[in-house]
């Protein structure tokens, strides 16, 4: 069984961190871009210790 992982665009990033500010749960957010809440999990995770996810950043780090 073949799965293909497709990482989440700039425009999904920038999705999670308006949601995440407007304090949607992880699993609405998943929802809504049609990905696996434990996808929006990693990626929130991924971002340094801040006090708010970064869109921009997150791609700039995903890109390198």
């Amino acid at each position: 069984m073949s799965t293909q992982y497709k990482h989440l665009s700039t425009e999904e990033r920038v999705t999670i961190m308006v949601m995440l500010f407007q304090q949607q749960t992880l699993r609405a957010i998943a929802a809504l871009l049609g990905r696996h809440p434990s996808t929006i999990s990693r990626e929130i995770k991924r971002t340094p210790q801040q006090s708010h996810y970064d869109a921009i950043q997150a791609t700039s780090r995903a890109q390198q």
